[in-house]
């Protein structure tokens, strides 16, 4: 093709395509574009699911890059630096397993001590239940003792006032 072929006239765009401002190339959607003869030669506005489209695409072209700078590094930098490097990555799992084995321990620990004071709290009300009966024991025991105290007073009352009166009756008062 020849410079003088080249069709350098404005086109316009249409709807259902997308300008990549990265590499100045047109994307089409997986949609039939609806076309607009537009005199002007201004760019379409971009729609909500292109920016997404863009920033996606942005993003994996990120990770993409920060993995090859890894491999590269990995690939051409100095040997015993990578292998601590894969060491220390190493160590970080290890260390990320034993935590979540020593999560798991735990939860297990507070179970068994939630048990063990359930048990405790379930021996402290049987030992508070059993004080309890004793102590209603004891207090069976001394209204007995008091009843029996007071029945003999009174008997004793009783057989003072008969030995007055037979002692009156003796001695001719009555």
């Amino acid at each position: 093709m020849r410079l003088y072929e080249i069709d350098l006239s404005p086109k316009p765009y249409t709807s259902g395509q997308l300008i990549n401002q990265y590499t100045n190339e047109i994307e089409y959607d997986n949609q039939k574009p609806q076309e607009y003869d537009y005199p002007d030669t201004r760019r379409p506005r971009l729609t909500l699911r292109a920016l997404r489209k863009m920033r996606h695409k942005s993003d994996a072209r990120k990770a993409e890059i920060a993995d090859h700078k890894k491999f590269v590094h990995l690939m051409y930098g100095n040997q015993d630096e990578a292998a601590t490097q894969t060491a220390i990555e190493a160590q970080k799992d290890k260390l990320d397993r034993d935590t979540e084995l020593e999560k798991e321990k735990i939860k297990q620990r507070g179970e068994l001590e939630r048990e063990k004071l359930k048990q405790r709290g379930e021996l402290e009300k049987e030992k508070m239940k059993q004080l309890a009966d004793i102590e209603k024991e004891k207090r069976q025991r001394n209204a007995e003792r008091e009843e029996d105290y007071y029945k003999a007073l009174h008997m004793n009352r009783l057989k003072e006032t008969c030995m007055r009166i037979q002692d009156s009756l003796d001695k001719g008062y009555g």
